[in-house]
């Protein structure tokens, strides 16, 4: 094993506390991944087989980074640790259970685009309003995994009659494809896990202990599915920085995941990663500043975070002069040295980046 660096003591504690439920408030840059990769290496100390063990990430990015971190601390290990994003353990749930669901165990994965596409050739979009595919697909996956009728800009509201007709014609050619969307894997691993689902009883004792990043993106059916595998275990950890989420749009409620989470795990311990690792100290008492309005958790700098330069608010009489005052700054740091490959822009709108 590589020499690891010294964990901060609330990191130490979180790594050793490998027995029970733990929710983790911690931001971007405060060393969650780092700690979550060493709580795992922990519990593989303790005797937890590795194959128990199931790591949940929200993006396939995160999910190789944590196998990368695992894998730097234990490399003899790291292999057998089950680390997926949601819809990759879904779809290795549902291949090995194919025969017991009454589903092809070789069906195919549409992405979004897949989906999309599909939802073009059918005209799906022309039985409402000439709806764009990506907001019946986005309709649609609401409806199908909870529910939901959503409302779509600048267009009459969904009724649930005209939901259901799509579901079906797209339902009809997927089945025909032998394929199952991203709604799919959620939809169907989550009746089979639910209480008297087909593989309620099995899943159950699967793991050992489980750990979810970036919970706050996490859709309650998601939850309903980590927590049906962790029932039995009760060794569940959720990760993530509960002040924000950007997925609101798909569902994802993290008020109400983490009031199910303590129902469900009544004996779990609050934990809070604050100090933060990444950034300059200007900027985190910057983030100080607007965090402190709407939540207890401040962000703090590590001791040995450099200060940084002066952060700059610069007013536009209008788009077209914030985009000129930025575009030139932009042309100034290059001219200082900067390679423009290290040089970044949020943008508010993706029409506003193009």
């Amino acid at each position: 094993m590589k020499k690891i660096p010294q964990p901060t003591p609330a990191q130490q504690q979180f790594i050793d506390c490998t027995d029970r439920s733990i929710l983790l408030h911690a931001c971007v840059g405060t060393g969650k991944t780092y700690a979550l990769a060493l709580r795992t290496v922990k519990a593989i100390e303790r005797g937890i087989n590795p194959e128990r063990i199931l790591c949940v990430t929200f993006t396939n990015r995160a999910a190789e980074e944590m196998r990368q971190r695992i894998s730097l601390y234990s490399p003899e290990h790291s292999r057998k640790v089950v680390t997926r994003t949601f819809h990759g353990l879904c779809a290795w749930i549902l291949r090995l259970e194919a025969r017991t669901l009454g589903i092809p165990q070789d069906f195919v994965i549409m992405d979004e685009d897949d989906s999309q596409e599909i939802i073009g050739q059918l005209k799906l979009g022309d039985l409402h309003y000439g709806l764009a595919p990506r907001d019946v697909y986005n309709a649609l996956q609401a409806f199908k995994t909870d529910n939901r009728v959503i409302r779509i800009e600048d267009k009459p509201p969904l009724n649930r009659e005209l939901l259901v007709k799509m579901e079906r014609l797209y339902q009809q050619e997927l089945a025909g494809l032998r394929g199952l969307d991203f709604g799919d894997l959620i939809k169907i691993t989550h009746k089979a896990l639910a209480p008297g689902g087909a593989l309620a009883a099995k899943w159950r004792h699967r793991f050992d202990l489980i750990q979810v990043d970036e919970m706050q993106d996490t859709h309650i059916k998601e939850y309903e599915i980590i927590a049906a595998l962790a029932k039995k275990s009760q060794n569940l950890v959720l990760a993530g920085d509960f002040d924000q989420t950007i997925y609101e749009w798909r569902g994802s409620t993290p008020d109400v995941v983490i009031y199910r989470f303590k129902r469900d795990f009544p004996n779990y311990e609050d934990m809070t990663f604050l100090e933060n690792h990444r950034s300059a100290r200007v900027l985190i008492e910057a983030a100080r500043s607007v965090v402190a309005s709407y939540s207890e958790e401040l962000p703090k700098p590590a001791a040995a975070a450099p200060a940084g330069g002066t952060i700059t608010a610069q007013g536009a009489a209008d788009e077209y002069h914030e985009a000129l005052w930025v575009a030139e700054r932009v042309k100034q740091l290059n001219k200082q040295g900067i390679p423009y490959s290290r040089i970044g822009v949020l943008c508010r709108t993706n029409n506003r980046a193009g």
